[in-house]
């Protein structure tokens, strides 16, 4: 099939031609226009959309490179009677005449993919039928301007010339998937970039009958939908992808060879990974900082002002701090986080050195935010503590940093009374938060560890 749709796409000229005809009788009685339909493709409404306009106008300038726009007219029965194309390169407006079609009701579907040295990435199956026509990728991995779009209208056709503009959407998304750290330290020859779904159901492709509503527009298959490779002297992947929708089960995967592959980071569905059709995110990673530095999933606007905060030393931890507030209000502020997985999942009772009730959870590999109530019912926070169990990843010093990149100021070192140990102390900008900062060096299962303790600012004065 991709070699017929090859000998298809190579016939096309820079001007509409006609592949197909099914009625070649003409009505005498009608005006010298019936039946005509012009046509107006605007090729640009995709890029535009999906921001890779530029791209698509960089490989057209300089590779041997084109957009191609299909149109399928199915008539009242769903039969298809017209298949015409246009080739565009750099005007990305473009017109097809359609002629001497009978008076009646038709569907007009248009799909759109660019092409780069006579590859092409997608095939259209059983196209003679309307209720039958999909599209599919002709394999994983495709480059983001290998992006396919679609539309579709109904069209009267009677005594008239009839006018119509298509501009095709996009029917996946753009993932740029950046990775810094990428070398011989690192292990891996390659990281991907992947979705695992529990049902193992993935989108294969889509059909193009405007009559199917979304949950019968795509085809599911076996085949995973988001496969994202960048290899050992890379930092970067741009690709385009079908995959979309809530609570995405996306996970990074350190490959060392052909039968070895680690988790990078494993998170679960309930993580807040969303992608939208036509949407353009960002992943980004540091493979030297991923114990405490989970990536960033977003816009690439986003990603600028994360990238900053990350860069300076910003932990990724920043716990609730609204002291006297109950356990269901710390349960809504992890859900609201991108990245974290469950610590113990419900209260426990935690006698040393605080008397309260304990619930934690991961928002790194090696980093917890973990939360201290009064009451078994978890009622009144009385502590909140961040640990980090990467001495040689995120020494104590990115605790220090961080609290003063939040504005809190050094203020003494302090011993405190629960634990008789010495700690930094750190007060925050308001005056109403404290923040004690220390290494706890342990023999035991726990291993070694810097925390902070965050609690309400009080007037004790056992500084050292």
């Amino acid at each position: 099939m991709r070699k017929l749709l090859i000998i298809i796409l190579a016939v096309v000229s820079c001007s509409t031609m006609l592949f197909t005809s099914c009625d070649n009788d003409k009505d005498t009685d009608r005006s010298d226009n019936a039946g005509i339909v012009n046509v107006t493709l605007n090729a640009a409404s995709l890029y535009d959309e999906l921001n890779l306009k530029s791209d698509v106008e960089f490989y057209i300038r300089n590779y041997d490179a084109f957009i191609i726009d299909t149109l399928l007219i199915y008539d009242a029965n769903g039969s298809l009677v017209r298949k015409l194309g246009v080739k565009t390169g750099s005007d990305m407006m473009k017109n097809i005449q359609v002629d001497s079609l009978p008076d009646g009701k038709y569907t007009f579907v248009v799909w759109q993919t660019f092409v780069r040295n006579d590859d092409v990435c997608w095939a259209v199956y059983g196209e003679d039928k309307l209720s039958t026509v999909y599209i599919e990728p002709e394999y994983s991995g495709l480059h983001a301007v290998s992006a396919i779009g679609y539309t579709a209208t109904a069209v009267t056709v009677g005594n008239g010339a009839s006018n119509v503009t298509m501009s095709p959407k996009a029917m996946g998304a753009i993932v740029d998937v950046m990775i810094d750290n990428l070398n011989s330290d690192s292990r891996y020859g390659a990281v991907q970039l992947v979705r695992y779904d529990k049902h193992n159901q993935y989108y294969g492709g889509f059909y193009l009958d405007p009559s199917r509503g979304e949950d019968q527009r795509w085809l599911m298959t076996e085949e995973l939908d988001l496969r994202c490779t960048v290899q050992y002297g890379n930092s970067r992947g741009i690709y385009f992808t079908l995959c979309h929708g809530d609570s995405l089960n996306i996970h990074l995967m350190g490959i060392v060879d052909a039968q070895t592959a680690d988790f990078i980071l494993y998170h679960g569905n309930k993580a807040n990974q969303t992608l939208d059709l036509g949407e353009n995110v960002v992943y980004y990673t540091n493979l030297d900082r991923v114990s405490w530095q989970p990536p960033f999933y977003g816009s690439f606007q986003d990603y600028i002002k994360w990238s900053h905060d990350r860069n300076t030393g910003k932990l990724v931890s920043e716990p609730l701090l609204n002291w006297g507030c109950s356990l269901s209000d710390v349960k809504e502020y992890y859900e609201a986080k991108q990245w974290r997985r469950p610590g113990n999942g419900k209260l426990d009772f935690w006698a040393k050195e605080y008397d309260c009730w304990h619930y934690w959870y991961f928002v790194a590999p090696a980093l917890t935010e973990q939360y201290l109530f009064e009451t078994e019912e978890g009622e009144n926070l009385r502590y909140a503590l961040t640990y980090c169990y990467d001495l040689d990843g995120a020494p104590v010093e990115v605790a220090k940093s961080s609290l003063e990149g939040q504005g809190y100021t050094y203020k003494d070192k302090y011993l405190r009374q629960q634990d008789n140990r010495e700690y930094e102390r750190y007060l925050s900008a308001d005056g109403k938060t404290e923040a004690l900062v220390a290494v706890h060096y342990d023999d035991g299962d726990e291993g070694d560890y810097w925390i902070i303790i965050y609690q309400p600012a009080t007037s004790d004065t056992s500084d050292l």
